[in-house]
C-alpha cells in the first residue's frame, strides 16, 4: 500500500529513469487513504541534484534514484548536400555577374578574364563537388576583388 500522506508523485522516463516532473497524487476511490501511483511514477522524491549537470535516474528494480552526471550534448550531424539549393545559389551569383559583360562595359580585358574565370568555376561547382555529403564541403570560388572591378 502507497503512502497515504504523500503530496507528490514523481514521474519518470518509461525507458532511461530519467525524472520528468511531479504530479498531484490520485486518491483510489475504492479504498480510503490509498494513492493511485500511475506507470513510470513513484512516491520516493529524487534526491537533491543540479539540474544543469546532472540527472536523477529512477530504478524499478531496485526502488530507487540515483544521480548521474548528464553526457555532453551530441552536435546533430551537419545538413546533407542539397544541390537543388546550390545550383539556386549558384545561379544567383551568376546572374549578379551578368552585367560586367555588357557592351561597353567599364572593365578592362584582364578584369573581365577574372570574372570569367570566377564564373566558370560556379558553374563547375556540381562536378568538382560531386562527391560531397554534407553543405560545409561545398567551397564557393571567391569573387575577384571588388576594388579591381573597375579602373579608376
Amino acid at each position: 500500500m502507497a503512502n497515504p500522506t504523500a503530496r507528490r508523485v514523481y514521474n519518470y522516463h518509461p525507458h532511461t529513469g530519467e525524472f520528468i516532473d511531479t504530479s498531484d497524487p490520485i486518491m483510489c476511490p475504492l479504498e480510503r487513504g490509498v494513492i493511485l501511483v500511475p506507470a513510470h511514477a513513484t512516491l520516493l522524491a529524487p534526491p537533491e541534484y543540479d539540474v544543469e549537470t546532472q540527472l536523477a535516474v529512477f530504478s524499478e528494480a531496485d526502488g530507487a534514484w540515483t544521480i548521474k552526471t548528464k553526457p555532453e550534448p551530441v552536435a546533430p550531424p551537419p545538413p546533407p548536400v542539397n544541390w537543388a539549393q546550390i545550383r539556386n545559389e549558384r545561379n544567383g551569383r551568376l546572374f549578379m555577374t551578368d552585367h560586367i559583360f555588357v557592351l561597353n562595359s567599364p572593365y578592362s580585358t584582364e578584369q573581365t578574364h577574372a570574372w570569367r574565370k570566377y564564373r566558370q568555376e560556379l558553374r563547375n561547382l556540381p562536378e568538382t563537388f560531386a562527391d560531397a555529403k554534407y553543405m560545409a564541403d561545398v567551397i564557393w570560388p571567391t569573387p575577384p576583388l571588388a576594388t579591381d572591378a573597375v579602373d579608376e
